[in-house]
């Protein structure tokens, strides 16, 4: 264990006597809960204690958002052999990397490149299936990091995308990402972002948290990620020296994908089996809300 993980532990609050028993409290909660899963992998549940730093109630929350997503909106967590077609699609219009180390400060970053600027070329359901399978694999690696640095190239964007972009999967998405996943997002960059780009993520704040709103920060161009991090924590189509471009990054990410589809569908049927009451009341589509302000954005 070098000195960075051992500073990111401390500040987790975490330790081997207080893992021990917080993974106990929460096996024996999962089991006695009526309607959370009993098939998980019990690996996913040392994320979700490090992401609420060992606060088990925060922790039990996110678990109950996680499963109850996956059971309200089943199909976005398909395995990759349902639809072949589908998943190479993705895979020919996207580019995801991660960085192998964290920042200095102990978090991740993660990059997403969106390389067609033709709006036919995507598929709202299908990039967000993909996503979570990433998601879903990151949850049994147990890397302990702080949080996560997200990066969006959207140089190819054009207006055409703005129809794909309000569908009635997105406040559930960024519920999901905010209450349901095992990390704590310290901040989502837009890079090569036009003024068109700025306007529409004014209006997607409207789905965040407003503690999560300052997060968010849209760029012009890519040069500001050489002032915010270690240039070998760059890919090279960004100027950075981490001795790998983003395309070297996703062939690796898509071979790790593919080569767990077995796993992915094993976990297609593992959530709850029926929704607690005190959710029962909450839209988890969001049309109405979604399309409302998709109606309110004006772009000149």
């Amino acid at each position: 264990m070098n000195d960075q993980v051992e500073d990111i532990l401390v500040k987790l609050g975490e330790d081997a006597e207080k893992t021990k028993n917080c993974l106990k409290l929460l096996e024996e909660w999962m089991q006695k809960t009526d309607y959370m899963p009993k098939n998980y992998d019990g690996r996913i549940l040392l994320p979700y204690l490090r992401s609420c730093k060992y606060n088990l109630e925060k922790t039990k929350r996110k678990l109950e958002n996680y499963f109850i997503t996956k059971a309200t909106l089943p199909d976005l967590f398909l395995n990759p052999n349902v639809n072949r077609d589908s998943v190479d699609k993705v895979e020919s219009v996207i580019n995801i990397g991660t960085t192998n180390s964290l920042t200095p400060d102990g978090f991740r970053i993660s990059f997403v490149r969106f390389n067609s600027n033709r709006p036919v070329d995507y598929n709202f359901e299908d990039i967000a299936r993909y996503l979570l399978f990433f998601v879903q694999l990151d949850h049994i690696k147990g890397i302990a990091r702080l949080g996560d640095i997200l990066v969006f190239d959207v140089i190819n964007f054009v207006p055409g995308f703005i129809p794909m972009i309000f569908h009635n999967f997105l406040k559930p998405l960024i519920k999901l990402a905010e209450d349901g996943l095992p990390t704590n997002i310290e901040t989502v960059l837009i890079i090569n972002g036009s003024t068109v780009v700025a306007k529409i993520i004014n209006t997607l704040k409207n789905f965040v948290k407003e503690k999560n709103k300052h997060r968010v920060h849209v760029h012009t161009s890519h040069t500001p990620l050489l002032d915010l991090f270690p240039s070998d924590m760059i890919p090279s189509n960004y100027e950075g020296t981490c001795g790998k471009s983003l395309e070297e990054m996703f062939d690796e990410i898509k071979t790790e994908i593919n080569s767990h589809a077995d796993y992915i569908k094993s976990q297609e049927e593992v959530r709850c089996s029926s929704i607690p009451k005190k959710y029962a009341s909450v839209s988890l589509a969001g049309e109405e809300m979604v399309q409302g302000s998709f109606r309110k954005l004006e772009i000149d």
